[in-house]
C-alpha cells in the first residue's frame, strides 16, 4: 500500500468557493466512492489549513499504486472527476504544492455489523 500527503495552497480569494464545493461533494459520496474504486484508492481525506500566509488544502491518499490512481483520475470521464479537475484548476495553486512526509500510518481492524473483525483494505478475510 502506498500513501501520500500533500499541502496545496489555495489561490487567493478561493477558499470559500472550495469549501462550498466540498459541501456539494458531501452530497455526492456514492459518485466519489465509485471514482475511488476506479482509481484503486482505499482512503482519501482533505483538511483545510488556514494561516496568515494563505489557506491550503492538506490532501491524504492511500492506494495500492498511487501513480496508477493519478493516471486513471486524469483520464476519467466520470462527472465527479470532471468536476474535481475543474475545481482544482479554479482554486488550487498546484505550482506551489508540496509533498509532506507521512511519518506514521496505522490501519486498524474494523468491526463488521455482525461483530466480526475485518482485515485492513486489500487483505483477505480470515475464516475459521
Amino acid at each position: 500500500m502506498q500513501a501520500q500527503c500533500l499541502r496545496i495552497p489555495l489561490l487567493s480569494g478561493k477558499t470559500e468557493r472550495f469549501v462550498e464545493w466540498i459541501d456539494e461533494m458531501n452530497q455526492r459520496k456514492d459518485e466519489m466512492l465509485e471514482s475511488m474504486r476506479h482509481e484503486g484508492l482505499v482512503a482519501e481525506a482533505m483538511f483545510l489549513s488556514r494561516g496568515a500566509a494563505g489557506d491550503a488544502v492538506i490532501l491524504y491518499m492511500q492506494a495500492r499504486d498511487l501513480a496508477h490512481a493519478q493516471q486513471v483520475f486524469a483520464a476519467s470521464k466520470l462527472p465527479v472527476d470532471l468536476d474535481t479537475r475543474q475545481i482544482i484548476q479554479e482554486c488550487w495553486d498546484v505550482t506551489r504544492a508540496e509533498r509532506l512526509d507521512v511519518l506514521l500510518e496505522l490501519v486498524g481492524p474494523v468491526s463488521a455489523d455482525d461483530g466480526r473483525t475485518l482485515p485492513p483494505p486489500g487483505e483477505p478475510e480470515l475464516t475459521e
